[in-house]
């Protein structure tokens, strides 16, 4: 989706949407921040700070440094059984960084609205946080 020249975020693999989805983000362009709420997201072991599979019921994907974010989302009609809106938003202007870069590139559901999204972001870090969990069965 994007033609950014930056190293892929080292431990987005940890990161599995397969079940999952994701909400409205919120934007705070001021600290170069997004959080992005998060369902049935599972953190898999070697994610920074994680040894075992956890599955997020609720949770915040946080990505922190951020410096361009670009999200094409296309709205699923349930009537229709289709795909039908696609919109795209440009996020930003955030503030400049010093640290090191990655591109963190995402292709998940939404529940608010829902849809499907691809995202592409450019950000210095990423933290998740748990508000609801469960181990794998």
């Amino acid at each position: 989706m994007s033609e950014w020249q930056y190293d892929e975020y080292p431990y987005i693999e940890f990161l599995d949407f397969t079940f999952g989805s994701i909400g409205q983000p919120e934007i705070q362009k001021e600290d170069g921040t997004i959080s992005i709420p998060v369902r049935e997201m599972h953190i898999l072991p070697g994610f920074p700070g994680y040894s075992t599979e956890i599955i997020v019921l609720e949770g915040w994907l946080h990505l922190h440094g951020v410096i361009k974010s670009l999200r094409s989302l296309y709205l699923y009609d349930r009537a229709e059984g289709e795909n039908t809106e696609k919109r795209v938003y440009t996020d930003g202007p955030f503030p400049h960084t010093e640290d090191e870069l990655y591109l963190l590139s995402l292709e998940v559901a939404t529940h608010k609205p829902i849809g499907w999204i691809g995202w592409s972001i450019v950000c210095s870090s990423v933290s998740v946080e748990i508000v609801k969990s469960k181990e794998p069965l």
